[in-house]
């Protein structure tokens, strides 16, 4: 279900691969910052509050579905439907486990 583990490094898991493929196109990095690159929506920092900041809207709501919880453990929900939509991008899909 591309769950979003941010313990003390704030590593963002995405079933076992820990990288998300946007049409093979913008990675997503599960290194020291779990950075995700999501091309034209730049990167997601995922710090110490664990916000994901996408270009200036901060905690990304993806048109009421697939959306971000930001709390203790931070879990990504993607509502049943199992794909994250980016606007302005295509869809990047997360596998179902």
């Amino acid at each position: 279900m591309a769950r979003q583990y941010n313990n003390g490094m704030a590593r963002q898991h995405n079933n076992d691969m820990a990288r998300q493929h946007n049409n093979g196109m913008a990675w997503q990095h599960s290194d020291g910052m779990a950075r995700q690159h999501n091309n034209d929506i730049v990167r997601q920092h995922n710090n110490g509050m664990a916000q994901q900041h996408n270009n200036g809207m901060a905690r990304q709501h993806n048109n009421s579905m697939a959306l971000q919880y930001i709390n203790g453990i931070t879990q990504q929900h993607n509502n049943g439907i199992k794909r994250q939509r980016n606007n302005s991008m295509r869809d990047s899909e997360t596998a179902v486990p």
